[in-house]
């Protein structure tokens, strides 16, 4: 399976397995924030949706949108 083919159904594998440390490490905060690692498991929220923003940007320099477009989307979600 080329890496073409990762990309152009929005699989990133490695992305993925950050994705869901990242999911693990919140969850892990809420059971027990005591731990050092763990006490800064909200931290994982934010990587866990970079993470998500990188597939869309991959996706988006594959597709015909326009990158204005997503830029001032991007924009709207991190403005308040």
């Amino acid at each position: 399976m080329s890496a073409s083919h990762i990309i152009r159904k929005g699989n990133i594998p490695a992305l993925t397995g950050l994705r869901g440390v990242a999911a693990i490490w919140v969850v892990a905060y809420h059971f027990n924030n005591q731990i050092p690692v763990i006490e800064h498991g909200y931290l994982g929220v934010d990587i866990f949706f970079m993470a998500r923003r990188c597939l869309v940007w991959v996706e988006t320099a594959q597709s015909d949108l326009d990158p204005v477009f997503l830029c001032s989307a991007e924009r709207r979600f991190f403005v308040p």
